[in-house]
């Protein structure tokens, strides 16, 4: 069952008035229920002092004895009855009495002949010595009980019992108060419904309007002619209504261009389409988008309209500091004519033209600027609170514009990144050559996507050499693979013509030195293998020592002078170079490296160091250099544990087989 809000007001009036007459008549019936015991009380101690001082007399009269049928015959005809009729009417009457002697031993007892209790009267506590008072009321009975004497001339207690009405009082004030709250109820009741109907019918009104709302009807209005709050209300209701209606036909168009806006990925494109949307949500005469940087410059990305009055431009060239915080906080900016605030409406309260926040960056601030308003109304802030969330949707579409097209760059290199990387994978050796006699082995990872580092393996130009080659380009990246590609292909070339790896890496150096830039230099260290002899000849370019562990165990490193290609003049390059010749032994291993491997760190800022280097290789330099190759790889992973690869890491390794 459906209860109207009428209904709800009726119960809660009803409720309250029940409930206001319920507390009344429970403290009023509380309260008289209070007195009538506190009369009965004082009117059981009355009885209790009289009684006490008339057993007293009679005990100090027959010289310290209770005279049972003196005190039946008083007790019986006399006590308390002098007063007539009437008043022994009003006066309760003893129904029983006993005296108890010191040790609690019934002295005396008296039971009156209209007595109906069978609840005997027992001895009270001696050692309290005071008046007590005990009630019984559904039984109809009151017992008071204390000290013979109050002066304690008379030893020993009494206990006296009277009848007591209060119950049947007390039922009697019950039934008259429930009465009176069903009375009062049905009359609250009466009053509520009556009230309700003629006061809430506005709110009925009300509810049947937003009724009419909830299903698209914004044209129904109340009557606004109450003088009192109900008129207030209907005059905001009606109010509202029409803004609401306002709102819904705005938001309506403004998702009609949101639509358009989002379809729209080109940013020039995207500027001009929101030109357009702002001159039409607002009525603009004039709409500018503008950006205007962090020194001042203003540059108009697309306007739109005439502009009457102040240049568009120019408010924007205008900003005080104050409204350049305001701006960044996301408020509009509003400015004035020579009259401030005249409209043609007469308004004279709102600004004719405004700037709105679009986006901000590191570079400046992009703004929309707003002349004044064909229909010559100024910017009202309902107005300017749309427009300006209007703006912040824009300057958000205009980012994601924007981040697309980053995007879009970004795959682009990424994906140029990626070919460059697989074409120089293409570039080193794509597996060891088979030497006779020897094994060979060459690993390298970029730290970027291409990298600077390069190893290779270059017959030479006579059956029994071999060239070993390994370098390092200063830096990273794309810039580094360049310089690395040309090295190989210069490597190559001279290889075909020079048989030792200082003529060829000379000649390489001559080369480098014309086209690098004055801080871009190579690193390298070359071998040269005579297999007819087992001899190596090394030159090192400024790149890191060699590696040599005989088949014994024992290491040493191997450093000739030398240094870095391109870093110098050739003069002092050839001046400094020189060329080392070593015996290859059985077992012996010789093993190249960058030094992205030696300085690579830990979270702790540690470096691997050429030491933890020399110390895996001697501890696997039997096994197979594949295998040697991936055990330093793991040693070096668990010593950086993860961190960021730094630098490219490149390992190069020759091993002279054992018969």
């Amino acid at each position: 069952m459906r209860i109207t809000f009428a209904q709800k007001i009726s119960m809660l009036m009803v409720g309250l008035i029940v409930l206001t007459g319920a507390m009344l008549t429970a403290v009023t019936a509380y309260q008289f229920r209070e007195d009538l015991v506190r009369e009965e009380v004082r009117s059981a101690y009355t009885i209790y002092l009289t009684t006490i001082n008339y057993l007293s007399g009679h005990y100090f009269s027959h010289k310290g004895s209770f005279v049972e049928s003196t005190l039946d015959f008083v007790l019986e005809e006399r006590f308390l009855n002098t007063g007539g009729e009437a008043m022994g009417d009003e006066t309760p009457r003893l129904t029983a009495l006993s005296v108890f002697g010191a040790d609690r031993e019934e002295l005396y007892a008296f039971v009156s002949s209209d007595r109906t209790f069978k609840e005997p009267l027992t001895p009270p506590l001696m050692e309290e010595g005071r008046f007590r008072i005990a009630m019984n009321f559904k039984a109809g009975w009151m017992r008071a009980s204390g000290p013979i004497s109050t002066r304690g001339d008379v030893p020993g207690a009494v206990v006296l019992e009277l009848p007591t009405t209060i119950h049947a009082r007390i039922q009697a004030l019950y039934t008259k108060a429930a009465i009176t709250l069903l009375v009062v109820g049905l009359i609250g009741t009466a009053l509520a419904v009556y009230a309700t109907r003629r006061f809430l019918a506005p709110v009925q009104a009300l509810i049947q309007a937003t009724g009419h709302i909830q299903e698209g009807d914004f044209s129904i209005q109340l009557r606004e002619d109450y003088q009192d709050e109900i008129g207030q209300m209907a005059r905001a209701f009606n109010q509202m209504v029409r803004s609401i209606s306002r709102r819904i036909s705005t938001m309506g168009r403004i998702h009609q261009w949101s639509l358009k806006l989002t379809k729209e990925m080109d940013v020039r494109r995207l500027v001009q389409l929101m030109v357009r949307m702002f001159k039409e949500m607002s009525g603009a005469s004039g709409v500018g988008v503008m950006y205007r940087s962090n020194k001042g410059v203003v540059d108009v990305l697309a306007e739109d309209g005439a502009r009457p009055g102040a240049d568009l431009q120019s408010m924007v060239t205008q900003l005080k500091p104050g409204d350049l915080d305001a701006l960044a906080s996301g408020e509009a900016v509003p400015f004035s004519s020579r009259n401030p605030g005249q409209t043609r409406n007469g308004a004279g309260e709102f600004p004719e033209q405004i700037l709105l926040p679009l986006y901000r960056d590191e570079r400046g601030d992009g703004v929309v600027a707003l002349g004044r308003r064909d229909s010559g109304m100024g910017y009202d802030p309902e107005t300017i609170s749309t427009l300006a969330n209007l703006a912040q949707n824009a300057g958000l579409i205009i980012e994601n514009a924007r981040l697309y097209s980053e995007l879009k760059e970004q795959e682009r290199i990424q994906q140029e990144m990626q070919w460059a990387r697989e074409i120089q994978q293409t570039l080193l050796p794509r597996a060891a050559p088979r030497l006779t006699g020897y094994e060979a082995y060459g690993y390298s990872r970029p730290a970027k996507e291409v990298g600077g580092d390069y190893y290779d393996y270059i017959p030479g130009n006579q059956p029994a050499l071999y060239h070993l080659i390994i370098g390092d380009v200063s830096g990273k990246g794309v810039p580094a693979g360049l310089i690395m590609s040309v090295v190989r292909s210069l490597v190559h070339s001279y290889s075909e013509f020079e048989a030792t790896p200082g003529l060829i890496l000379q000649r390489v150096n001559r080369t480098l030195t014309e086209d690098l830039e004055p801080e871009m230099f190579v690193t390298a260290s070359m071998m040269t293998v005579d297999f007819s002899t087992h001899s190596m000849r090394m030159v090192r370019a400024g790149h890191e020592p060699a590696i040599l562990i005989r088949g014994d165990g024992s290491v040493s490193q191997l450093h000739p002078r030398g240094t870095a290609l391109g870093l110098a003049d050739c003069q002092h390059y050839e001046q400094n170079a020189e060329e080392l010749v070593v015996a290859l032994q059985q077992g012996d291993l010789i093993v190249l490296f960058t030094d992205g491997i030696t300085e690579a760190q830990n979270p702790a800022g540690q470096e691997f160091g050429l030491e933890r280097l020399i110390d895996c290789i001697r501890r696997y330099r039997h096994d197979p250099l594949a295998s040697l190759g991936d055990q330093v790889l793991r040693h070096l992973g668990d010593f950086t544990q993860d961190r960021e690869q730094l630098d490219d890491i490149t390992l190069l390794a020759l091993r002279r087989s054992r018969a």
